[in-house]
């Protein structure tokens, strides 16, 4: 299973160029201690001068997953998970308006 997340970017400079799109996530309540904000995933995307470009960071539960030691396997806890879409893991870069929210309605095991 995956959480596919789409952006779309704008180049207003006469001169095309890279940027990379990171993705990080956060569980908005969980059993277990984790970082405030986790990194998903990130894509490298070419936009064009004074153009546009769409950029999409598919990410799978496995990535999110936490390892059991007592089951000995990964798995995924069910929730409400918050997704940033940044172009750093600085605390501007990854503004509120940036979040998508995506809930998860069961536990995944054996990822």
């Amino acid at each position: 299973m995956t959480v596919n997340v789409s952006v779309s970017l704008s180049n207003t400079a006469s001169r095309g160029g890279l940027f990379v799109v990171e993705v990080y996530f956060s569980q908005q309540l969980s059993r277990y201690a984790r970082f405030q904000r986790m990194l998903a995933g990130f894509v490298k995307v070419a936009v064009p001068a004074n153009g546009e470009a769409n950029a999409t960071v598919s990410v799978s539960f496995a990535d999110m997953a936490h390892f059991d030691p007592i089951a000995k396997t990964m798995f995924l806890e069910s929730g409400t998970y918050t997704f940033f879409v940044c172009t750093s893991s600085d605390a501007a870069s990854c503004a509120k308006a940036n979040t998508h929210d995506v809930v998860i309605p069961q536990t995944y095991t054996g990822l």
